[in-house]
This record gives C-alpha cells, sequence and structure tokens, in this order.
C-alpha cells in the first residue's frame, strides 16, 4: 500500500510536469501567433508569405485548441476542444506543403484542381470530427482517466483517422523530400533557409511519429509543444532575413536573364553562371565551375575582371566560335559589408546582331552600292587623315585615278546592265592586284581613286601599271561574247604642305594626260604643285 505523503508527491509531480507542458504549449501559441502577425505584417518581402500566415493560423487554432483540451475536467469540454482543434490540424501540413512547393519553384503544380484535391482529406477530416459523434469513424471511443488534478483522455481511433494520419505524416515527408532535393540546386546563401525550413518539416513530424508509437508522456500529443521549437526558429529566420528573400524567384530572374551572368569568387574561380551564358560561351558547362575566369572568358576577354582594386570593367569582344559573335563584358565587384572584395559579377550581353547592323549601316554610309567598295566620301576622309599623318612623320602618299575608256559606247552598244557589270568588272580585278593598306574606292561615274600611304611616285606608276595590265588583259564576259576592256590612269606623289585636294587635282591631270596621249597608259605628275 502507498502511503498518503507517496502519493501526494506524485500527484504533484504529475501535476506539475502537465503544467510545465501546458506553459510550453502556451508559449508555443504564442509565438505561432506573433509569426503569423509578421508574416502578414511582411507577406509581400518574402517567398509564400501568404500561405505562411494561414500556417500560422491553423498552428494556432490547434495549439490553443490542445491547451484548452487540458484545461477540461468533462468529457463535453474535452469533445468540444478536440472538434476545436480539428478546425486548423488537418490543414496544416498540406499548407505547409504548399509553402515548400513555392519555396522551391514547383508552384507550377499549385493549379486550382490540384489545390482542391490536396485539401480534400483535410476537409473530410474537419467534417468527420465534427460529425463523430453519429459515425465514430474518427474516433470510436474516448477513454477518459485523471493523471493528477488534470482530466486526461485517450481516444481509440477509427478508420478515418488512419487516412488522416497518413495523409499528415506524407505531406511533411513530401516536403522535407523537395526541400532535399533543392538542396542540391540552390546556392549557399540559400542553404540556412532550406536547413531552417528542413527542421520546421522533420521536427513535427517525429513528434507526430513517436506519439503514434506510444512513447510520449502520459499519452499527451507532443506536436504542439514542439511547435514551440519550430516557431522560434521560423522567428530567428524572419528577423535574421533567412526568409524574406525570394530564392527561387531570384533563380527564375537568374535562370531566364538573356543576358549571361558568372559569378567568380574572389580567387578568380568559377562559383555559378546561367543557361544563357552557357549559350554564348561554348565549352561551358559544370565542369567548369572552378575554372579561372581567363579560361572561362577565352583569351580575348581575359582582361575583363575587375582586376585587384576592385574596379568595373566594360568591354566589347569578339569571339571566335562557329559564327563571329561579339559579346559585351561588364563586369562587377562583389563586396562584403565590410567593403572586403568578396568575387566578381560578370555580365555578358549578346550584341552580335547590333554591331553586324552597325557595320552594315557603316557599309551603306561609307560603300559603293553597285561596286562594293569605298565611296568617295570615305576616301576623302581617310585619305585626307592618312596624309597629315605622313606629313607629321616625315613620310611620303601617292594616290592613282583612273577611268574607263569609251565607257559610254558600252552602255550605248550592250546597255547599262552591262555598263553597270562593266563597273563591277573593274572593281574586281583592280581590287585583286592591290596590296594591303591601301584605299581603292569609287570616284564617281566610271572613275575610280587608289590612295597609296608611304609610296612614292615611282611605286604609284608601277601598281598602276600593274592594274592597268590585268584590266586589259581579263575580258569582261556578255551575252554577246567577250568585251575588252581598258583604262587610263594618271599618278601623282604628295609634296611637302600639300593638300588632298590639290594631291587629287595633280593625279587628275595626269589622267587626262594619259587619254589625250591615246588612253589606255600610266602617266606621273612630274611637276607637282605644292600649293592650295
Amino acid at each position: 500500500m502507498v502511503p498518503l505523503k507517496q502519493k501526494i508527491n506524485l500527484v504533484n509531480i504529475m501535476n506539475s510536469d502537465i503544467f510545465s507542458y501546458m506553459v510550453l504549449i502556451s508559449v508555443s501559441g504564442v509565438l505561432t501567433s506573433i509569426l503569423g502577425m509578421y508574416a502578414f505584417a511582411k507577406r509581400k518581402t518574402f517567398s509564400a508569405g501568404k500561405t505562411f500566415v494561414w500556417i500560422a493560423v491553423t498552428s494556432a487554432i490547434y495549439i490553443f485548441g490542445h491547451a484548452f483540451e487540458l484545461t477540461a475536467d468533462s468529457r463535453a469540454e474535452i469533445k468540444f476542444w478536440i472538434a476545436f482543434q480539428y478546425a486548423g490540424l488537418p490543414f496544416i501540413s498540406p499548407i505547409t506543403l504548399v509553402m515548400v512547393m513555392r519555396f522551391t519553384g514547383l508552384d507550377r503544380y499549385l493549379t486550382t484542381f490540384n489545390l482542391i484535391l490536396l485539401y480534400t482529406i483535410p476537409f473530410i477530416s474537419m467534417v468527420m470530427v465534427l460529425t463523430n459523434d453519429w459515425h465514430g469513424l474518427f474516433y470510436t471511443g474516448y477513454l477518459l482517466h485523471r493523471e493528477g488534478s488534470y482530466l486526461l483522455v485517450d481516444m481509440d481511433v477509427g478508420f478515418w483517422y488512419v487516412i488522416h494520419g497518413s495523409f499528415t505524416f506524407g505531406s511533411l515527408f513530401a516536403g522535407a523530400c523537395m526541400v532535399v532535393w533543392y538542396w542540391k540546386r540552390a546556392g549557399f546563401a540559400y542553404r540556412r533557409q532550406l536547413m531552417t525550413m528542413f527542421a520546421g518539416l522533420t521536427i513535427p513530424m517525429t513528434a507526430s511519429f513517436l506519439y503514434l508509437m506510444g512513447y510520449s508522456p502520459y499519452g499527451m500529443d507532443p506536436v504542439p509543444m514542439v511547435m514551440c521549437l519550430t516557431s522560434f526558429l521560423y522567428l530567428r529566420a524572419f528577423f535574421m532575413d533567412r526568409l524574406t528573400a525570394a530564392p527561387i524567384a531570384k533563380e527564375r530572374v537568374f535562370e531566364s536573364m538573356r543576358d549571361g551572368v558568372l559569378v567568380f569568387a574572389q580567387d578568380d574561380g568559377l562559383v555559378d553562371f546561367n543557361p544563357a551564358a552557357e549559350e554564348m560561351l561554348p565549352g561551358l558547362d559544370s565542369s567548369s565551375i572552378g575554372e579561372k575566369m581567363k579560361v572561362v572568358l577565352q583569351p580575348a576577354a581575359a582582361n575583363s575582371g575587375t582586376g585587384a582594386d576592385g574596379g568595373s570593367y566594360s568591354g566589347i569582344h569578339k569571339f571566335e566560335n562557329e559564327a563571329e559573335t561579339y559579346i559585351q563584358i561588364h563586369s562587377f565587384p562583389i563586396k562584403k559589408s565590410s567593403g572586403e572584395l568578396a568575387g566578381t559579377t560578370v555580365i555578358l550581353s549578346n550584341i552580335t546582331q547590333e554591331v553586324l547592323l552597325r557595320q552594315k549601316l557603316e557599309e551603306l554610309a561609307f560603300k559603293d552600292g553597285l561596286t562594293g567598295i569605298y565611296n568617295r566620301t570615305y576616301f576623302i576622309e581617310q585619305s585626307g587623315r592618312l596624309l597629315k599623318e605622313a606629313e607629321a612623320a616625315g613620310g611620303t602618299m601617292s594616290v592613282i585615278l583612273f577611268d574607263i575608256d569609251y565607257f559610254k559606247n558600252i552602255n550605248d552598244q550592250y546597255g547599262h546592265l552591262q555598263g553597270d557589270e562593266a563597273l563591277r568588272h573593274i572593281a574586281r580585278v583592280s581590287g585583286s592586284l592591290l596590296g594591303g593598306g591601301s584605299i581603292f574606292a569609287r570616284y564617281g561615274g566610271e572613275e575610280f581613286v587608289i590612295c597609296l600611304p608611304g609610296a612614292d611616285l615611282e611605286s604609284a606608276a608601277d601598281q598602276a601599271e600593274k592594274i592597268r595590265a590585268g584590266i586589259e588583259e581579263v575580258f569582261l564576259p556578255s551575252e554577246t561574247g567577250m568585251i575588252s576592256l581598258t583604262a587610263s590612269f594618271g599618278a601623282a606623289e604628295a609634296a611637302p604642305g600639300m593638300t588632298l585636294e590639290r594631291l587629287l587635282h595633280n593625279a587628275d591631270t595626269a589622267l587626262y594626260q594619259s587619254k589625250n596621249g591615246g588612253r589606255n597608259r600610266v602617266t606621273c605628275c612630274e611637276s607637282p604643285v605644292s600649293v592650295s
């Protein structure tokens, strides 16, 4: 027989344990309520904010309902508070699953139809508890027993309780699996967020499992108590700004950007990149992680880093891939809050179309539309610059003017289309005989001009003779047969202080001497006039 004093001590111990449990539950309810209010206030600043508010609401209903159940002193009160709990309890796990799906970027599966399916079992569970006295499918019986001064209840579970429990556990387990799956894809910055979320899923899941296995003290449900811990973890994460960002939204922006993005560590080793960068840089793949910037960006852009001083860089680089590609590279330093350099972000913009369009516009502005060689405007601009450079360096420069002999007869005899073909023919033959550094342009009508930087008059005469002979030797095909073409040339060398206008005038004078001398010949301006 147990002495009365010992019985009183046992009752006091049980009362103390249960009271401590109630205190923890109450603290859990308060923390969850604060979490819900904070989440509501900040619902637009973190991923799945509105969903988290509903988690807090349903959790608070469950937690406070369970606390009031422990204070109940009759069967009717206990059944009322159990029913109250199930206005929130069945919905916690599916709403948590929705939050995880939104956080990990799987919200595309959260269609209206799928959400209805997801909440069907929780809704039925709630209705089953409210109407349990009529069918007994959720609880088949209630066994009341006193532990100290508290009236506790053990329930015999029915058919639907098994479905409800399996669904609850399965939802939490699925959410935990999603977090683990996303962990492998997420950057290091999001690992702490995922750890918090994983703990928030697995702690109540473990407590629920222990409760179902009969390992909880006095047969009491430990989940409301451990939710004190999960609420604390979430609150701590919020106040430390670990859940205020939407990582999947950032990842989607990162993944869907048209510009390529490369992230390098402080040692210039590649840390991350997006699909656009992979398309722009052939050979860039997961195996490139850790490679140095100069290797990843190819030698043409090796100087595109921020440098030791942490400054920014911007430049356009030509990449020789399967197709000619122009990439504009911007690099920016990544700095810690202390100002210390932590790495480099490199933005790649494919501006090939813009560059090619600009080149095309330049061609339209400086190229002759019929022959494809430079036009007079471009020739005057560039030759004037070269003449000034030659004079400043103490060098020389020569020009050659020539036109097609009897070009009017070609138009009259063969037509203007054949005349156009004759101009193109002369441009092709002459261009093929010119060396690098020269400027070859159509001067007007059937007249052409060549600038030869660094060439004296003798060299210019030799070049003119070479072209004259080539034109004479290469016949122009036509529908009626081969057409023989010739051209007359005038060459002139720049004298000190001579303007381009006077140099061209001297070459033009020599050209007319060739025409007056019988055509198909080269004449040099032997006595250049150096005044304008």
